[in-house]
C-alpha cells in the first residue's frame, strides 16, 4: 500500500472515509466483547523507499508481511528487512507482470499462460525468497491484482505454498463467525 508500484506509479493511502464500513463493523465487535486478529500487509515491495521506511516506523513494532517480488529484489530491501524487526516476507509473483493481453483484469498468472513457465517462475521467486530471508520467508503466494488462474488456485500446495493471500469480501466472511480467526484485510 505505501511502497511505489515497479511502474513507476505512485501509491495514495486510501482516504479514511472508505474505511468507515470497516470502523462500524470493528466498533460492534468491540461492544459485544468480541476480538478480532488480523495480520498487516504491504504489497509490491522490491526496494527500500521513503513510504517503506515510514510505514515500519509508524507500526510502532506491530508484525507486518511484505510481499516481496522475487524476480525485481534490490539489495537496498534486503538489507532493510534484515535490519527490522517483525518483518515477514511473502512471495508477490514473479516479476509484477500483467500477461492478460488486456483480455481480463489484470494478471501474472491467467489460464493463457503455460503452467510450466508459471511453475518454474514461482520456484524461482520462492528459492530466491527463501535463500535471501531465511525463516522470514513464509511460503505464501500473493497473486498481483490478487489475480490467478483456477490451476494455479488448485495446486499451489503441490508448488511448495502453504496458502495464498488473495482478496475476499470482508463483511460476508465476519458475518460468518470468522471474527476469531485471522483473515486478510
Amino acid at each position: 500500500m505505501c511502497s511505489s508500484p515497479p511502474r513507476g506509479g505512485t501509491a495514495q493511502l486510501s482516504p479514511l472515509v472508505e474505511f468507515a464500513p470497516l470502523v462500524a463493523q470493528l466498533d460492534t465487535m468491540r461492544s459485544q466483547g468480541r476480538r478480532i486478529r488480523m495480520w498487516w500487509r504491504d504489497d509490491d515491495s522490491y526496494r527500500d523507499t521513503t513510504e517503506l521506511r515510514r510505514l515500519l516506523m509508524a507500526r510502532r513494532n506491530i508484525p507486518i508481511a511484505l510481499a516481496v517480488i522475487p524476480g525485481l529484489l534490490d539489495e537496498t530491501l534486503t538489507n532493510l528487512i534484515h535490519d527490522s524487526n517483525r518483518v515477514s516476507v511473502l512471495q508477490h509473483g514473479w516479476k509484477h507482470i500483467d500477461w492478460s493481453g488486456g483480455k481480463s483484469r489484470p494478471s501474472e498468472f491467467p489460464d493463457s499462460r503455460s503452467t510450466f513457465e508459471v511453475s518454474e517462475q514461482l520456484r524461482s521467486g520462492r528459492e530466491l525468497l527463501e535463500k535471501t530471508f531465511g525463516s522470514r520467508f513464509d511460503p505464501v503466494l500473493v497473486p498481483p491484482w490478487h489475480s490467478i488462474s483456477r490451476w494455479l488456485l488448485e495446486n499451489f500446495g503441490d508448488l511448495g505454498y502453504l496458502a495464498v493471500s488473495n482478496e475476499a469480501p470482508l463483511f460476508p466472511l465476519l458475518s460468518r463467525g470468522w471474527g476469531s480467526r485471522e483473515i486478510n484485510i
